[in-house]
C-alpha cells in the first residue's frame, strides 16, 4: 500500500553539521519541530513570530539566529522568521502545486487517448463518418476552461494568509473597496490576526469577507510606539535585528570566551551583550528611530517578544 503520508527531508550527516552540534538539546529538537511544521502548513519555511514564540521560545529562537556568523538556522525577518535553506532541501507549496498541474495534465492525456479509442471503436462497429476529437482541438478546449482567474495578484497574496478560506469572490470584492494605504498594512495586520487565532475553531473565525467589510482589521492596530518605548521592548527581548533595519546601526560580532567554561550560558551572555549595545548607544538610536516612518516602526515593534504574549 503506498505511504500518503507527508514527510520532511534531512541529510544522514545533518547531526553532524558543526553549527547543528554546538545548539542545545532543546534548540536541536526545535529545529526539527520548525521543518516539520512549516512543511506541514505549506509556510515555506516562514514561522509567524507570535507561533515561534508561543511554540518554542525567545531563547531558542535567539539561539538559532546565532548559532552561524553567517548561514544561521533561522533568519529573523519581517513578521517574524525564515528557516535558511527551507526551498533548497524541503518540498515547497510551488512543488505541489506543479506536481499537481503534472497529474492533471497526464490524467487529462489519458484520458483524451481512452476516449480517442472508444471513438475508433465505434466508427469501426457502425462505420460512422464522425471524427472523434483531436488532440489539439482537446488542448484548445481545456485553454479556453483554464482562463485566468478574476483575482489580482495582490488580492491573492493577502487571502492566502487569512485564516479561514471561504467565499473567496465575496472577499476578493470586499478587498477591491480598500484604499491601497489600508491595503499596503492588512497584510501585516492580518499576520497578526492568524497567528491570535490559530488554535480557534473555524466556525468562530469570521469570513474573509465579513471580516474586510465590517473593517475588524482596525481592531489588531495600535499607534506606533515612540523611539523611547521601541527601544525599551527591544532591550526587554534582547533583540537588535529590527533596529539594525529601521537604523543601520548593528552591534558588535559577539565574541565567544576562550577557552569556554563548562558552565557557560549562551542564551545569558547574548541577551548580555545586546542590552549592553543598546544601552550604550541609546541616544543615537533613539535620534535615527525618531526620523524613521511610523508604520515601518509599529510593524517591527509588534514582533517583538513582549508584545507577543
Amino acid at each position: 500500500m503506498k505511504d500518503d503520508r507527508l514527510y520532511a527531508r534531512f541529510t544522514l550527516d545533518f547531526p553532524d553539521s558543526p553549527k547543528f552540534i554546538a545548539l542545545s538539546v532543546e534548540a536541536k529538537w526545535a529545529y526539527v519541530e520548525m521543518v516539520i511544521y512549516s512543511r506541514r502548513q505549506l509556510t515555506d519555511g516562514f514561522l509567524a513570530n507570535a507561533v515561534a514564540l508561543a511554540k518554542w521560545g525567545a531563547s531558542v529562537c535567539l539561539e538559532l539566529l546565532e548559532n552561524d556568523p553567517v548561514n544561521p538556522s533561522l533568519i529573523e525577518v519581517e513578521n517574524g522568521y525564515q528557516i535558511h535553506d527551507f526551498a533548497k532541501h524541503q518540498t515547497t507549496k510551488e512543488d505541489i502545486k506543479s506536481l499537481s498541474e503534472k497529474r492533471k495534465a497526464a490524467g487529462r492525456k489519458g484520458g483524451l487517448a481512452s476516449a480517442q479509442a472508444k471513438a475508433k471503436q465505434v466508427l469501426k462497429q457502425n462505420g460512422s463518418k464522425i471524427k472523434p476529437e483531436t488532440e489539439t482541438e482537446s488542448k484548445r478546449s481545456s485553454s479556453n476552461a483554464a482562463r485566468s482567474t478574476p483575482y489580482t495578484d495582490e488580492f491573492l497574496d493577502w487571502y492566502k494568509h487569512y485564516p479561514r478560506k471561504v467565499g473567496k469572490g465575496a472577499a476578493a470584492k470586499a478587498y477591491g473597496k480598500l484604499t491601497a494605504d489600508e491595503r499596503a498594512t492588512l497584510n501585516d495586520i492580518t499576520h497578526t490576526y492568524a497567528a491570535s487565532v490559530q488554535d480557534s475553531e473555524e466556525r468562530f473565525i469570521p469570513h474573509p469577507a465579513t471580516w474586510l467589510n465590517e473593517r475588524r482589521f482596525d481592531d489588531h492596530t495600535e499607534p506606533a510606539p515612540t523611539p523611547v518605548e521601541f527601544l525599551r521592548d527591544c532591550w526587554k527581548c534582547g533583540t537588535t535585528a529590527k533596529i539594525t533595519e529601521l537604523t543601520g546601526y548593528q552591534p558588535d560580532v559577539f565574541r565567544w570566551p576562550e577557552p569556554v567554561p563548562d558552565n557557560f550560558d549562551q542564551d545569558a551572555a547574548l541577551l548580555e551583550h545586546r542590552r549592553a549595545w543598546i544601552d550604550a548607544n541609546r541616544d543615537d538610536l533613539a535620534r535615527a528611530l525618531g526620523l524613521s516612518c511610523d508604520p515601518r516602526r509599529r510593524r517591527a515593534a509588534e514582533q517583538l517578544c513582549v508584545r507577543s504574549r
